[in-house]
């Protein structure tokens, strides 16, 4: 397969780390679909995977997290170009190897401006570059013209004789420019062959739901944190910018689904009716957090409020089940009225990164056959958790 079409949910948006042969090929970006789970989207990656090769989607440092349902395998057209037919730029120049596709490429992308443009290529939705370099790193990629991004590598082992893959997804419209151009803060590649990649159109349909649920009322009974009816643990969203956010019941804390304006997340097995526990809601907002702290409270067999310091003024305390009716209270002299509305407890915390990685490395010198040193912000981090799959 020349590319992947991913499956997933996820709250956050940011990239994930893809591997193919156990070799780093790239980081797939993708957007926020608006839940864990329940609302799924799919996002294309070129990649080149050969024929019963292992790929993997492993978390790395710097990385965002999302579930993934399924992987896709499916080739789509690719059409390959040599760097070395290009108009070259700055003090790059075309070597000679007899390893390289065509036996020649593009050396010396390794100061200000220096590199190749291909003109008049086909449409693609990111590219897959053949290159050799004994450094990591990062090298831009421009579409007429237009700055749209730096693609990640690591070492091949040398400057000619041992060629790498890596792809990059980008956006490149019928008969566009496409060029390679070293950039202030880019790293030293030579550059062999760019396989063009378009995205294929044959995207599974979405699943129908010929029965959609009810819509939720956004604030159960009235209240704005608690345990509803049908067991789950919720709060209002309060406008929270949420780049993550926990229910917690006696410290488990785990994220839930935000719908129609509500997180929430089931219960049922964390909490009978009648039993005693101490609920919490977190949530971040712009690079802070709002707590409840915990609220100690008893489940009823219907709505179960609960105090909230995080809720706005008026709504900080969920009804509980009705009371029985108890008589009046005598009547007293007003007192001066207590202010109304919750107080905001606001926590200093971070949220996790959905910043895009940075691989730039500072240098100045490249040429084939030279010694060279760079240094790269990418760290390889341990992998503990991602997906793998064989390729057909």
């Amino acid at each position: 397969a020349s590319g992947v079409n991913i499956r997933y949910a996820s709250e956050l948006s940011g990239s994930l780390s893809i591997f193919v042969d156990g070799a780093f090929a790239g980081a797939i970006d993708f957007p926020a679909t608006g839940g864990w789970v329940g609302s799924y989207d799919f996002v294309f990656f070129p990649v080149h995977i050969p024929a019963g090769a292992d790929f993997e989607a492993i978390f790395m440092s710097g990385d965002t997290a999302m579930n993934v349902d399924l992987v896709d395998f499916e080739p789509p057209t690719t059409q390959a170009v040599e760097a070395e037919s290009g108009a070259i730029l700055g003090s790059a120049s075309i070597y000679t190897d007899a390893a390289a596709s065509g036996g020649q490429g593009v050396a010396y992308i390794s100061s200000q401006n220096a590199g190749f443009r291909l003109s008049n290529v086909p449409a693609a939705s990111g590219v897959n570059i053949r290159y050799a370099s004994e450094l990591s790193g990062s090298l831009s990629i421009l579409v007429n013209g237009t700055l749209e991004g730096a693609v990640d590598f690591l070492p091949t082992g040398g400057w000619i004789g041992s060629y790498g893959l890596v792809s990059i997804p980008v956006d490149i419209p019928a008969r566009a420019d496409f060029e390679i151009v070293f950039m202030n803060g880019d790293t030293a590649m030579n550059v062999d062959r760019v396989d063009f990649v378009a995205a294929s159109t044959s995207r599974p349909a979405p699943e129908p739901n010929p029965e959609p649920d009810p819509t939720p009322d956004p604030r159960p009974n009235g209240g704005a944190f608690g345990i509803d009816s049908s067991g789950n643990l919720f709060h209002v969203d309060e406008g929270w910018s949420g780049g993550f956010h926990y229910l917690c019941v006696n410290g488990n804390c785990l994220p839930g689904t935000r719908i129609n304006g509500v997180y929430q997340r089931d219960v049922t097995a964390e909490v009978a009716v009648g039993q005693t526990v101490n609920v919490e809601f977190k949530v971040e907002d712009n690079g802070g957090q709002c707590l409840t702290g915990d609220v100690t409270v008893t489940r009823q067999s219907g709505l179960t409020g609960a105090d909230s310091l995080c809720a706005s003024p008026g709504e900080n305390s969920a009804p509980a089940a009705d009371p029985a009716p108890r008589p009046p209270p005598a009547p007293a002299p007003d007192p001066d009225p207590p202010p109304s509305g919750a107080v905001t407890n606001w926590g200093q915390g971070s949220s996790p990164s959905t910043a895009m990685r940075s691989s730039r490395a500072w240098r100045t010198d490249s040429g084939i056959g030279t010694s060279r040193t760079s240094t790269t912000t990418r760290t390889s981090a341990s992998t503990p958790r991602g997906v793998r799959t064989k390729s057909c």
